[in-house]
């Protein structure tokens, strides 16, 4: 079973769409959340920036 990745996070502007979307598995979904990894979506498909804590996270209020 899969889950949907919003690589630009709803929240942020992302859109729920096939161009926004990385497709895994409920332990690597949980993994990129938890490490605070990167996707960028490319025409070869979906590349990986594997260095923690660089994915955005809300403005606390």
């Amino acid at each position: 079973m899969c889950e949907v990745h919003h690589v630009n996070p709803w929240w942020a502007g992302g859109t729920t769409c096939l161009i926004n979307s990385a497709m895994l598995c409920a332990f690597h979904h949980h993994l990129v959340h938890r490490l605070g990894l990167l996707a960028a979506v490319t025409a070869a498909g979906v590349c990986w920036d594997l260095t923690p804590d660089r994915m955005p996270t809300r403005d606390a209020a």
